[in-house]
């Protein structure tokens, strides 16, 4: 076993880095873990925004993005509040930006070329197109079904 924060909502594994991030909703922070290792041995913990419930790294391993839900119930996304992507470099873990997207972004997910990240907004029945040379969004697309929890990225 190994220490993360409160409430750990999601992980994800960056091939490229080969390192371990893993979203804790309920301490507002990620905790990131060098699992080249056969134990992962601890290497930081990012305070991003309230409750991040998702979390995507860019193929090259330079950036990660986080879904910050403001959700004070993450299991049943009840009484949420968020509406930010928090972008941290992961050279230094420093935060980037903190992007504005729609209402209660529950799940993300990069472009494998790392030119866009995509983001579920549940609330505000929508997806949120970040550009990743600028962390902008460029687009909000309606979704095709009310109150989208997941979002996916085709080759």
């Amino acid at each position: 076993p190994v220490n993360v924060g409160t409430s750990p909502s999601h992980a994800v594994f960056d091939p490229t880095l080969r390192r371990l991030y893993i979203a804790n909703s309920g301490s507002d922070t990620v905790s990131v873990f060098d699992a080249d290792l056969t134990v992962p041995t601890p290497l930081a913990t990012v305070s991003v925004g309230a409750a991040p419930l998702r979390l995507s790294a860019l193929a090259d391993g330079t950036r990660v993005y986080v879904a910050n839900s403001g959700c004070q119930d993450v299991i049943n996304l009840q009484n949420c509040s968020g509406n930010t992507v928090t972008v941290f470099d992961t050279a230094n873990f420093s935060i980037r930006k903190t992007i504005t997207v729609g209402t209660t972004p529950v799940w993300i997910a990069a472009a494998s070329d790392g030119s866009k990240v995509f983001v579920a907004n549940r609330d505000s029945d929508n997806i949120s197109d970040i550009r990743t040379l600028d962390d902008t969004v460029v687009a909000t697309i309606a979704s095709g079904a009310p109150k989208p929890v997941f979002v996916t990225v085709g080759p």
